[in-house]
């Protein structure tokens, strides 16, 4: 009777892309092997996919938060995919909803009521003191009334004009009087934040985008 050897190899192989990282296991077994005979592996055209976007389910960081004297603090402690869709699970219970934006304790952010913006109008109805519209921030809406018109951009000619009001296809500087607190940035900082749209609270229609200053 004869007896039948076998020799195993495992290797252990990680592939980085970016931030995106994939391990895989190769194992290769054989048998029937001389043991008089050295044994060779040679490894060609190997290759590995890494998803776009990971499995439904599939954890891609983790995220610590806390609540310290009423601010929401947090910190990314590990990350496995950038831009994907996540959900952060809060160490204590925060009141928080959709549309609510997290921010770390070094982001100088203003929460207020009065917002200085540039205008870009876009009705006939002309933009002037005590009109009152509809600002929407995101998913977030609140009731507000222009404090004051300061000025009118020439877009030909670079200069600007003080006005008391702004019409059709007019841009220029306004402040807001709103009823609910925002978080107040600067559009030059964070385009997303620092930008709202007007809305007209008879009709619904959109009557100009501003840009907070």
């Amino acid at each position: 009777m004869s007896a039948r050897f076998f020799q195993s190899s495992i290797a252990n192989i990680r592939i980085t892309s970016g931030s995106v990282t994939e391990d895989i296991t190769v194992t290769i077994t054989l048998t029937d092997v001389d043991e008089t005979s050295a044994t060779v592996i040679t490894v060609s055209d190997l290759a590995v996919s890494i998803d776009e976007n990971p499995i439904a389910g599939a954890p891609i960081g983790t995220i610590q938060a806390s609540v310290n004297t009423g601010s929401l603090q947090f910190s990314l402690v590990s990350q496995s995919t950038e831009g994907a869709l996540a959900t952060l699970l809060l160490e204590d219970e925060v009141n928080i909803s959709r549309g609510d934006s997290l921010f770390t304790p070094s982001h100088s952010i203003e929460a207020t009521k009065t917002i200085n913006a540039k205008v870009c109008w876009m009705q006939d109805k002309a933009l002037q003191v005590e009109n009152k519209y509809l600002l929407q921030f995101g998913s977030k809406k609140s009731l507000a009334k222009v404090a004051d018109v300061d000025e009118r951009i020439d877009i030909s000619g670079g200069g600007s004009e003080n006005t008391a009001a702004l019409g059709l296809n007019d841009i220029g500087i306004a402040s807001f009087q709103l009823a609910h607190t925002i978080q107040s940035i600067p559009y030059q900082k964070n385009k997303n934040l620092g930008s709202f749209i007007i809305i007209d609270i008879q009709t619904n229609n959109t009557a100009g985008v501003g840009f907070i200053e």
